[in-house]
This record gives C-alpha cells, sequence and structure tokens, in this order.
C-alpha cells in the first residue's frame, strides 16, 4: 500500500470556548510528548534530542498563536471554522 492516505481529522464550525478545548488541547499533547522524549532520551540513553526541542519551540509558538486567534474570535463573537486532515505515506523503515 504505497498509496498516500489522507484522513479527516478535524472539520466543523466551533465557538471559540469549544475550539479552545479541542485545538490547544492537541498542541499541548504535542509537547507534553515532545517532553517526554527529550527527558527519556537524555535521563535513559544519552541520544541526541535537538529534533524534539526544536518542535517544542515550534509548538509553543503555534500554541501561542492559535490562543490569541482564539482569544480574538472571542472578544468579537465569531466562530472558528476548522478544516484538517492527517496525510500518511508508507516508506521503508529506516535502520538505526
Amino acid at each position: 500500500m504505497n498509496t498516500p492516505q489522507q484522513f479527516k481529522f478535524i472539520e466543523g464550525s466551533f465557538l471559540p470556548a469549544d475550539a479552545r478545548k479541542a485545538i490547544l488541547s492537541l498542541v499541548a499533547q504535542k509537547i507534553q510528548y515532545h517532553q517526554l522524549e527529550v527527558f527519556s532520551n537524555t535521563e535513559r540513553f544519552g541520544h541526541d534530542v535537538s529534533h524534539s526541542q526544536k518542535r517544542i519551540t515550534e509548538l509553543e509558538v503555534v500554541y501561542q498563536e492559535i490562543k490569541q486567534l482564539i482569544d480574538y474570535a472571542a472578544e468579537n463573537d465569531l466562530q472558528i471554522n476548522v478544516q484538517s486532515s492527517i496525510h500518511i505515506t508508507l516508506d521503508k523503515a529506516v535502520s538505526v
């Protein structure tokens, strides 16, 4: 199965409070994942964690930008329309 697959992940209109819960919790989970990777790989294995550290920084910026956008929508009585897809392709595994 080499064909790229696409899955609808989030699609709909949300009130700011609902969007805040749904979207920011996803970003926070990704930050937490990378923080655990940094801890695990540093403490247990001494591996390079620069990728996870970079992603944490990037995701923290994304979190703040989305938060500001949601705050703006809430202050201006706007709803938030979200479309999100996950694209998956399968490649040969890289040996470590």
